[in-house]
This record gives structure tokens, C-alpha cells and sequence, in this order.
């Protein structure tokens, strides 16, 4: 369905999507251990196994974009670093390749 309000509402394809894998396990635990109050959505095991399956379907099969595996087991900082290297590693390639004006 996501993929049909992409193309109904003429939504740019990305460049890249960015996919902070992590195991369905490790997801589950980590909101449960959260102070507030779970849903029960939230509380539900089998919808994050069937959640990081799809996920991982989209990934493989490039779904709207190539996918970037970013290992989310990480800390914050050491995911965002990777992502920053992957982005400035794209801008620098596609200045060089006269894609984007640099002064």
C-alpha cells in the first residue's frame, strides 16, 4: 500500500533509504524496558517479527531505493556517524563528478 501512495501522490524517489536493522528481539525488549506505558501494539512479539521480516523483504528486493543496513545494536552516536560518512562520501562523489557546484 505504501508503495501505491508513493506513485498517487507522485512522491520523489530517494536516493538511498537508510534501514536501522535490528533484531526483532532486541526492539522488543528495548520498548518494554521504556518507563511509559506500552500499547498493544507494542506488546504484541509476533507483529515485530512480522515487521522486521517485511522490512527485510523491502531491503533485499531495493523496494523505492537501494537500502542501507545500518546495525541499530549500536549506540545512537555510532549510528548516526555511519550514516554521516555514507552521506558526505555521496556528496563528495557527486561534486566530483560535477553533479553538484562547489565554488
Amino acid at each position: 500500500r505504501g508503495l501505491e501512495f508513493a506513485k498517487l501522490f507522485q512522491i520523489e524517489k530517494p536516493d538511498k533509504i537508510f534501514y536501522l536493522k535490528i533484531p526483532w528481539q532486541v526492539g522488543f525488549e528495548r520498548k518494554n524496558a521504556e518507563k511509559r506505558q506500552s500499547d498493544v501494539h507494542e506488546k504484541d512479539k509476533l507483529l515485530y517479527q512480522k515487521t522486521a521480516k517485511l522490512y527485510n523483504h523491502f531491503a533485499k528486493k531495493k523496494i523505492l531505493a537501494p537500502w542501507i543496513m545500518i546495525d541499530a545494536t549500536q549506540t545512537p552516536q555510532q549510528e548516526a556517524q555511519k550514516i554521516l560518512t555514507i552521506i558526505l562520501k555521496d556528496l563528495e562523489q557527486q561534486r566530483w563528478l560535477g553533479l553538484i557546484y562547489h565554488p
